[in-house]
């Protein structure tokens, strides 16, 4: 690595499975294909523990924490914290920026990265394969381009190379949702598939579909971490 750091290394990464056994729905139960349960938590959380592990034996000094815990995550076999929906977005975001005003980062140099899985149905009670809408989409927020722009792009291109599942039809949408308009730091939110579509679902299933969804993330921020 060049000692020289990209303005975008980060010295902090915030990384969220986004739900927990506790939220109501974000799940598929395909009907045709033996009722086959997806819940997007289990999903959300093999994803988020395969990238962990990914920076954490990289030799990075990025740090790694949970947001929702304010724990530093210095092990692979991190238990994740609860994030009842219950608590809603507000809530979330609240204990984030509380101690990262403890910790003094300056937020071009957090990344809050939510990990999720989407829906094309309002069911989740899915018949046949589901819905044909698939594949990965990036939501940044509508602002700080300059500051999400680049690391966004990164992830796109890795994950159109090493992801494996397509990407949307739009891999990039700008959306203000409330972790991306409130964070205090350079947030985003990837959605790794639809848990409505039996094509996809297959991968979140799968014993290395979310491995492999952590790897491609990995290597998408790989070119704005810090090392040394």
């Amino acid at each position: 690595m060049s000692a020289q750091l990209p303005s975008t290394a980060l010295a902090h990464i915030l990384v969220s499975p986004g739900h927990d056994a506790t939220t109501p729905g974000k799940r598929g139960v395909f009907l045709d294909h033996g009722e086959v349960v997806v819940r997007e938590y289990r999903t959300n959380r093999k994803v988020a523990e395969a990238l962990v592990q990914r920076l954490l034996t990289s030799g990075t000094t990025t740090r790694v924490w949970d947001p929702h815990a304010g724990v530093e995550i210095t092990s692979g076999n991190y238990e994740w914290s609860d994030v009842s929906e219950r608590e809603g977005p507000k809530e979330r975001v609240r204990w984030a920026d509380r101690w990262l005003r403890e910790i003094g980062a300056a937020p071009e140099k957090v990344l809050g990265l939510e990990l999720h899985t989407n829906a094309a149905t309002k069911s989740s009670r899915v018949k046949g394969d589901g819905s044909s809408i698939r594949g990965a989409v990036l939501y940044p927020p509508t602002k700080r381009t300059a500051q999400w722009g680049p690391i966004a792009q990164s992830l796109v291109a890795a994950w159109k190379e090493h992801g494996p599942l397509p990407l949307f039809r739009r891999a990039l949408i700008p959306r203000d949702y409330y972790w991306n308009k409130y964070l205090d730091a350079v947030p985003m939110i990837f959605e790794l598939g639809f848990h409505t579509s039996w094509a996809d679902a297959q991968v979140h299933l799968s014993p290395d579909g979310p491995q492999a969804m952590g790897e491609a993330v990995y290597r998408g921020l790989l070119p704005h971490l810090r090392w040394g």
